[in-house]
């Protein structure tokens, strides 16, 4: 699936996880190089988009472990809840820690052509995966000549400066 027809997806997407997958911009730096905060194994599994309102399509992200560093992440859509066929998005991910909060750094694998990293605030709050993307703007302040701790200290100045998190997603485990 390209980010173009997650693009096209229904509301419910637009608002959550895809939103910022479906952005048009990206930072060209991450926020830090991988092995900044070692993988967690409290994030591997299935999630559930967890929406009491939700009408088709029915959203899961599929998080494993790629290495000590990083995850692999799949997040589908399908029509129905027990439909067999699914738009699927393949993620590389990683997390890195900005004035005691977490913030994975995603690129889409196989997606377009465009190699940009994409950030969104992750906590596990009552066993629930939240996941929230940063304002848009704050985008278009990170440039390809940034070191990582460049953005990370940018991004650690707009939160200082009050600048807040879309709304989360969140996402219940279902295995």
């Amino acid at each position: 699936m390209t980010l173009s027809r997650l693009r096209r997806a229904t509301p419910l997407v637009a608002l959550t996880f895809a939103l910022v997958l479906a952005a048009c911009e990206g930072s060209p730096v991450p926020l830090s190089d991988p092995p900044s905060v070692p993988v967690d194994s409290s994030f591997s599994g299935t999630w559930e988009l967890s929406a009491p309102d939700q009408d088709p399509p029915f959203e899961r992200l599929l998080v494993l472990p790629f290495n000590r560093a990083e995850y692999y992440v799949e997040y589908y859509s399908t029509g129905l809840k027990n439909s067999s066929e699914r738009d699927t998005t393949r993620l590389r991910a990683f997390l890195t820690d900005v004035e005691g909060r977490t913030f994975a750094n995603i690129q889409c694998l196989g997606c377009d052509s465009d190699p940009d990293f994409l950030f969104m605030e992750v906590a596990l709050v009552d066993g629930r995966l939240r996941l929230a993307p940063i304002d848009d703007a704050l985008y278009d302040e990170f440039t390809p000549s940034m070191t990582p701790e460049e953005a990370r200290s940018r991004l650690a100045k707009a939160l200082a400066e009050g600048l807040k998190s879309e709304e989360p997603a969140v996402f219940i485990r279902v295995r």
